[in-house]
């Protein structure tokens, strides 16, 4: 290794969240990577109209060691007939949230259909009051999933690395 160059191990995986909750941020980690995932809408009449894709927001989030970090994990929409009902808001501590996408829709009128809007993600620039001070969140890594993407039936869930 050259002289003046930093060795950053690799990240390693600490948890999983698929409900809300707390996580307890473990001592002498000050910053974690999460990767958010939204929760998305149900189908359509006869599952004729897919809901929206999920979106994945990921990111350094600074924290204090020993700390808990409020977790919310948003519930899959439901299908139903017209029409099913949009997924959930997931959210790390408020530092990283996504909304649910919407679901499919079936005009009961003209029989058309159509698939639900993507999620959306949140464009956080400051952390809740309790950060660390100075601390913010480097959001980056915005991306869309289909549906094998998505774990426990539609709902969101989080991914936290040290």
């Amino acid at each position: 290794m050259a002289t003046g160059q930093f060795f950053n191990p690799p990240l390693r995986h600490i948890g999983k969240a698929t409900a809300s909750g707390t996580f307890v941020i473990p001592n002498a980690v000050s910053k974690v990577y999460v990767q958010v995932t939204s929760a998305r809408g149900g189908t359509s009449q006869g599952n004729a109209s897919q809901p929206g894709a999920a979106v994945v927001q990921a990111g350094f989030v600074e924290v204090l060691p020993g700390s808990t970090a409020q977790i919310i994990i948003g519930a899959g929409g439901t299908s139903a007939s017209p029409n099913g009902t949009g997924g959930g808001t997931t959210s790390f501590d408020g530092a990283i949230t996504v909304t649910g996408s919407s679901a499919g829709v079936y005009d009961t009128r003209y029989g058309s259909r159509s698939t639900g809007a993507v999620g959306t993600r949140s464009d956080a620039s400051t952390l809740p009051t309790g950060s660390p001070s100075g601390a913010i969140a480097r959001v980056s890594n915005t991306s869309t999933s289909g549906p094998t993407d998505v774990d426990v039936a539609g709902s969101g869930f989080i991914n936290i690395y040290a």
